[in-house]
């Protein structure tokens, strides 16, 4: 629920199918048409009786060749069309189509998205608030990053990198100003626990040891998990957690 959707830029066209054609129907090539296209062509298409006869022909033999079930009218009717100017009549139809589904598509993922962001908060605080749930949450947390972590970031670091401290002083800002819940830190490519590192690394950053015993702050070493996230880019990074999204990058 945290990740919030992306509108798709390019969606499929409607599939007409009503049932499965069985093998012997494909090989006898016998179905009859008021199952397919005809039952819904005339309002949904806005066909008329010679288009819906021509499109009954057409289907048992466009069916040898692709999955008609698959392919609306106008394909079908335009693919054969006699003249230049029927294909692209049938062309100018099919656009027009595909661009009202594709409006709709769009429209139907704005209001997903709206109401999942509207009932974010909600759906995270019933689910933290299940004991169940989190101790699970609490057990996975030294694997790799909780998949409900609604105001904390994650900071993929190496322990020793001169070039981070602008990186890792923006992130303990956040913390320290109380604009993010906890800050999760990752040790690139730390596969062992090195207490001494990681203490140097806590008091250079101005973090203490107090930090991570209250949860502000976890100490996570590299895993595939958190490579997934930064989808196996291992530079220093600062990644929001509740989406996965890249803050900044070095």
């Amino acid at each position: 629920m945290s990740r919030h959707l992306a509108v798709m830029a390019v969606v499929t066209l409607i599939v007409l199918a009503t049932h499965p054609v069985s093998a012997e129907e494909s090989r006898s090539g016998a179905r009859a048409s008021d199952t397919h296209f005809s039952s819904i062509a005339r309002d949904l298409w806005q066909l008329d009786d010679s288009e819906v006869a021509r499109l009954d022909e057409l289907v048992s033999i466009e069916r040898a060749f692709s999955d008609v079930d698959r392919l609306t009218p106008y394909e079908i009717l335009g693919k054969y069309a006699e003249t230049t100017q029927d294909a692209r009549r049938y062309a100018e139809r099919y656009t027009r189509a595909m661009a009202d589904h594709q409006r709709r598509s769009l429209r139907w993922a704005v209001t997903v998205a709206n109401v999942a962001r509207q009932q974010e908060q909600q759906v995270q605080n019933a689910m933290l608030g299940d004991p169940l749930i989190s101790e699970y949450l609490a057990s996975i947390r030294e694997g790799g990053p909780s998949p409900i972590t609604a105001e904390r970031w994650h900071l993929h670091v190496p322990a020793e990198c001169p070039d981070c401290d602008a990186l890792i002083q923006s992130a303990v800002a956040e913390l320290s100003g109380d604009r993010i819940q906890g800050l999760d830190i990752v040790f690139l490519g730390m596969q062992q626990p090195d207490q001494d590192v990681v203490r140097e690394w806590l008091e250079a950053a101005g973090l203490s040891i107090e930090d991570v015993r209250g949860d502000r702050v976890t100490v996570n070493l590299d895993s595939d998990a958190w490579r997934d996230e930064r989808a196996g880019d291992d530079r220093a990074m600062l990644v929001q957690g509740s989406t996965g999204r890249i803050l900044e990058r070095l």
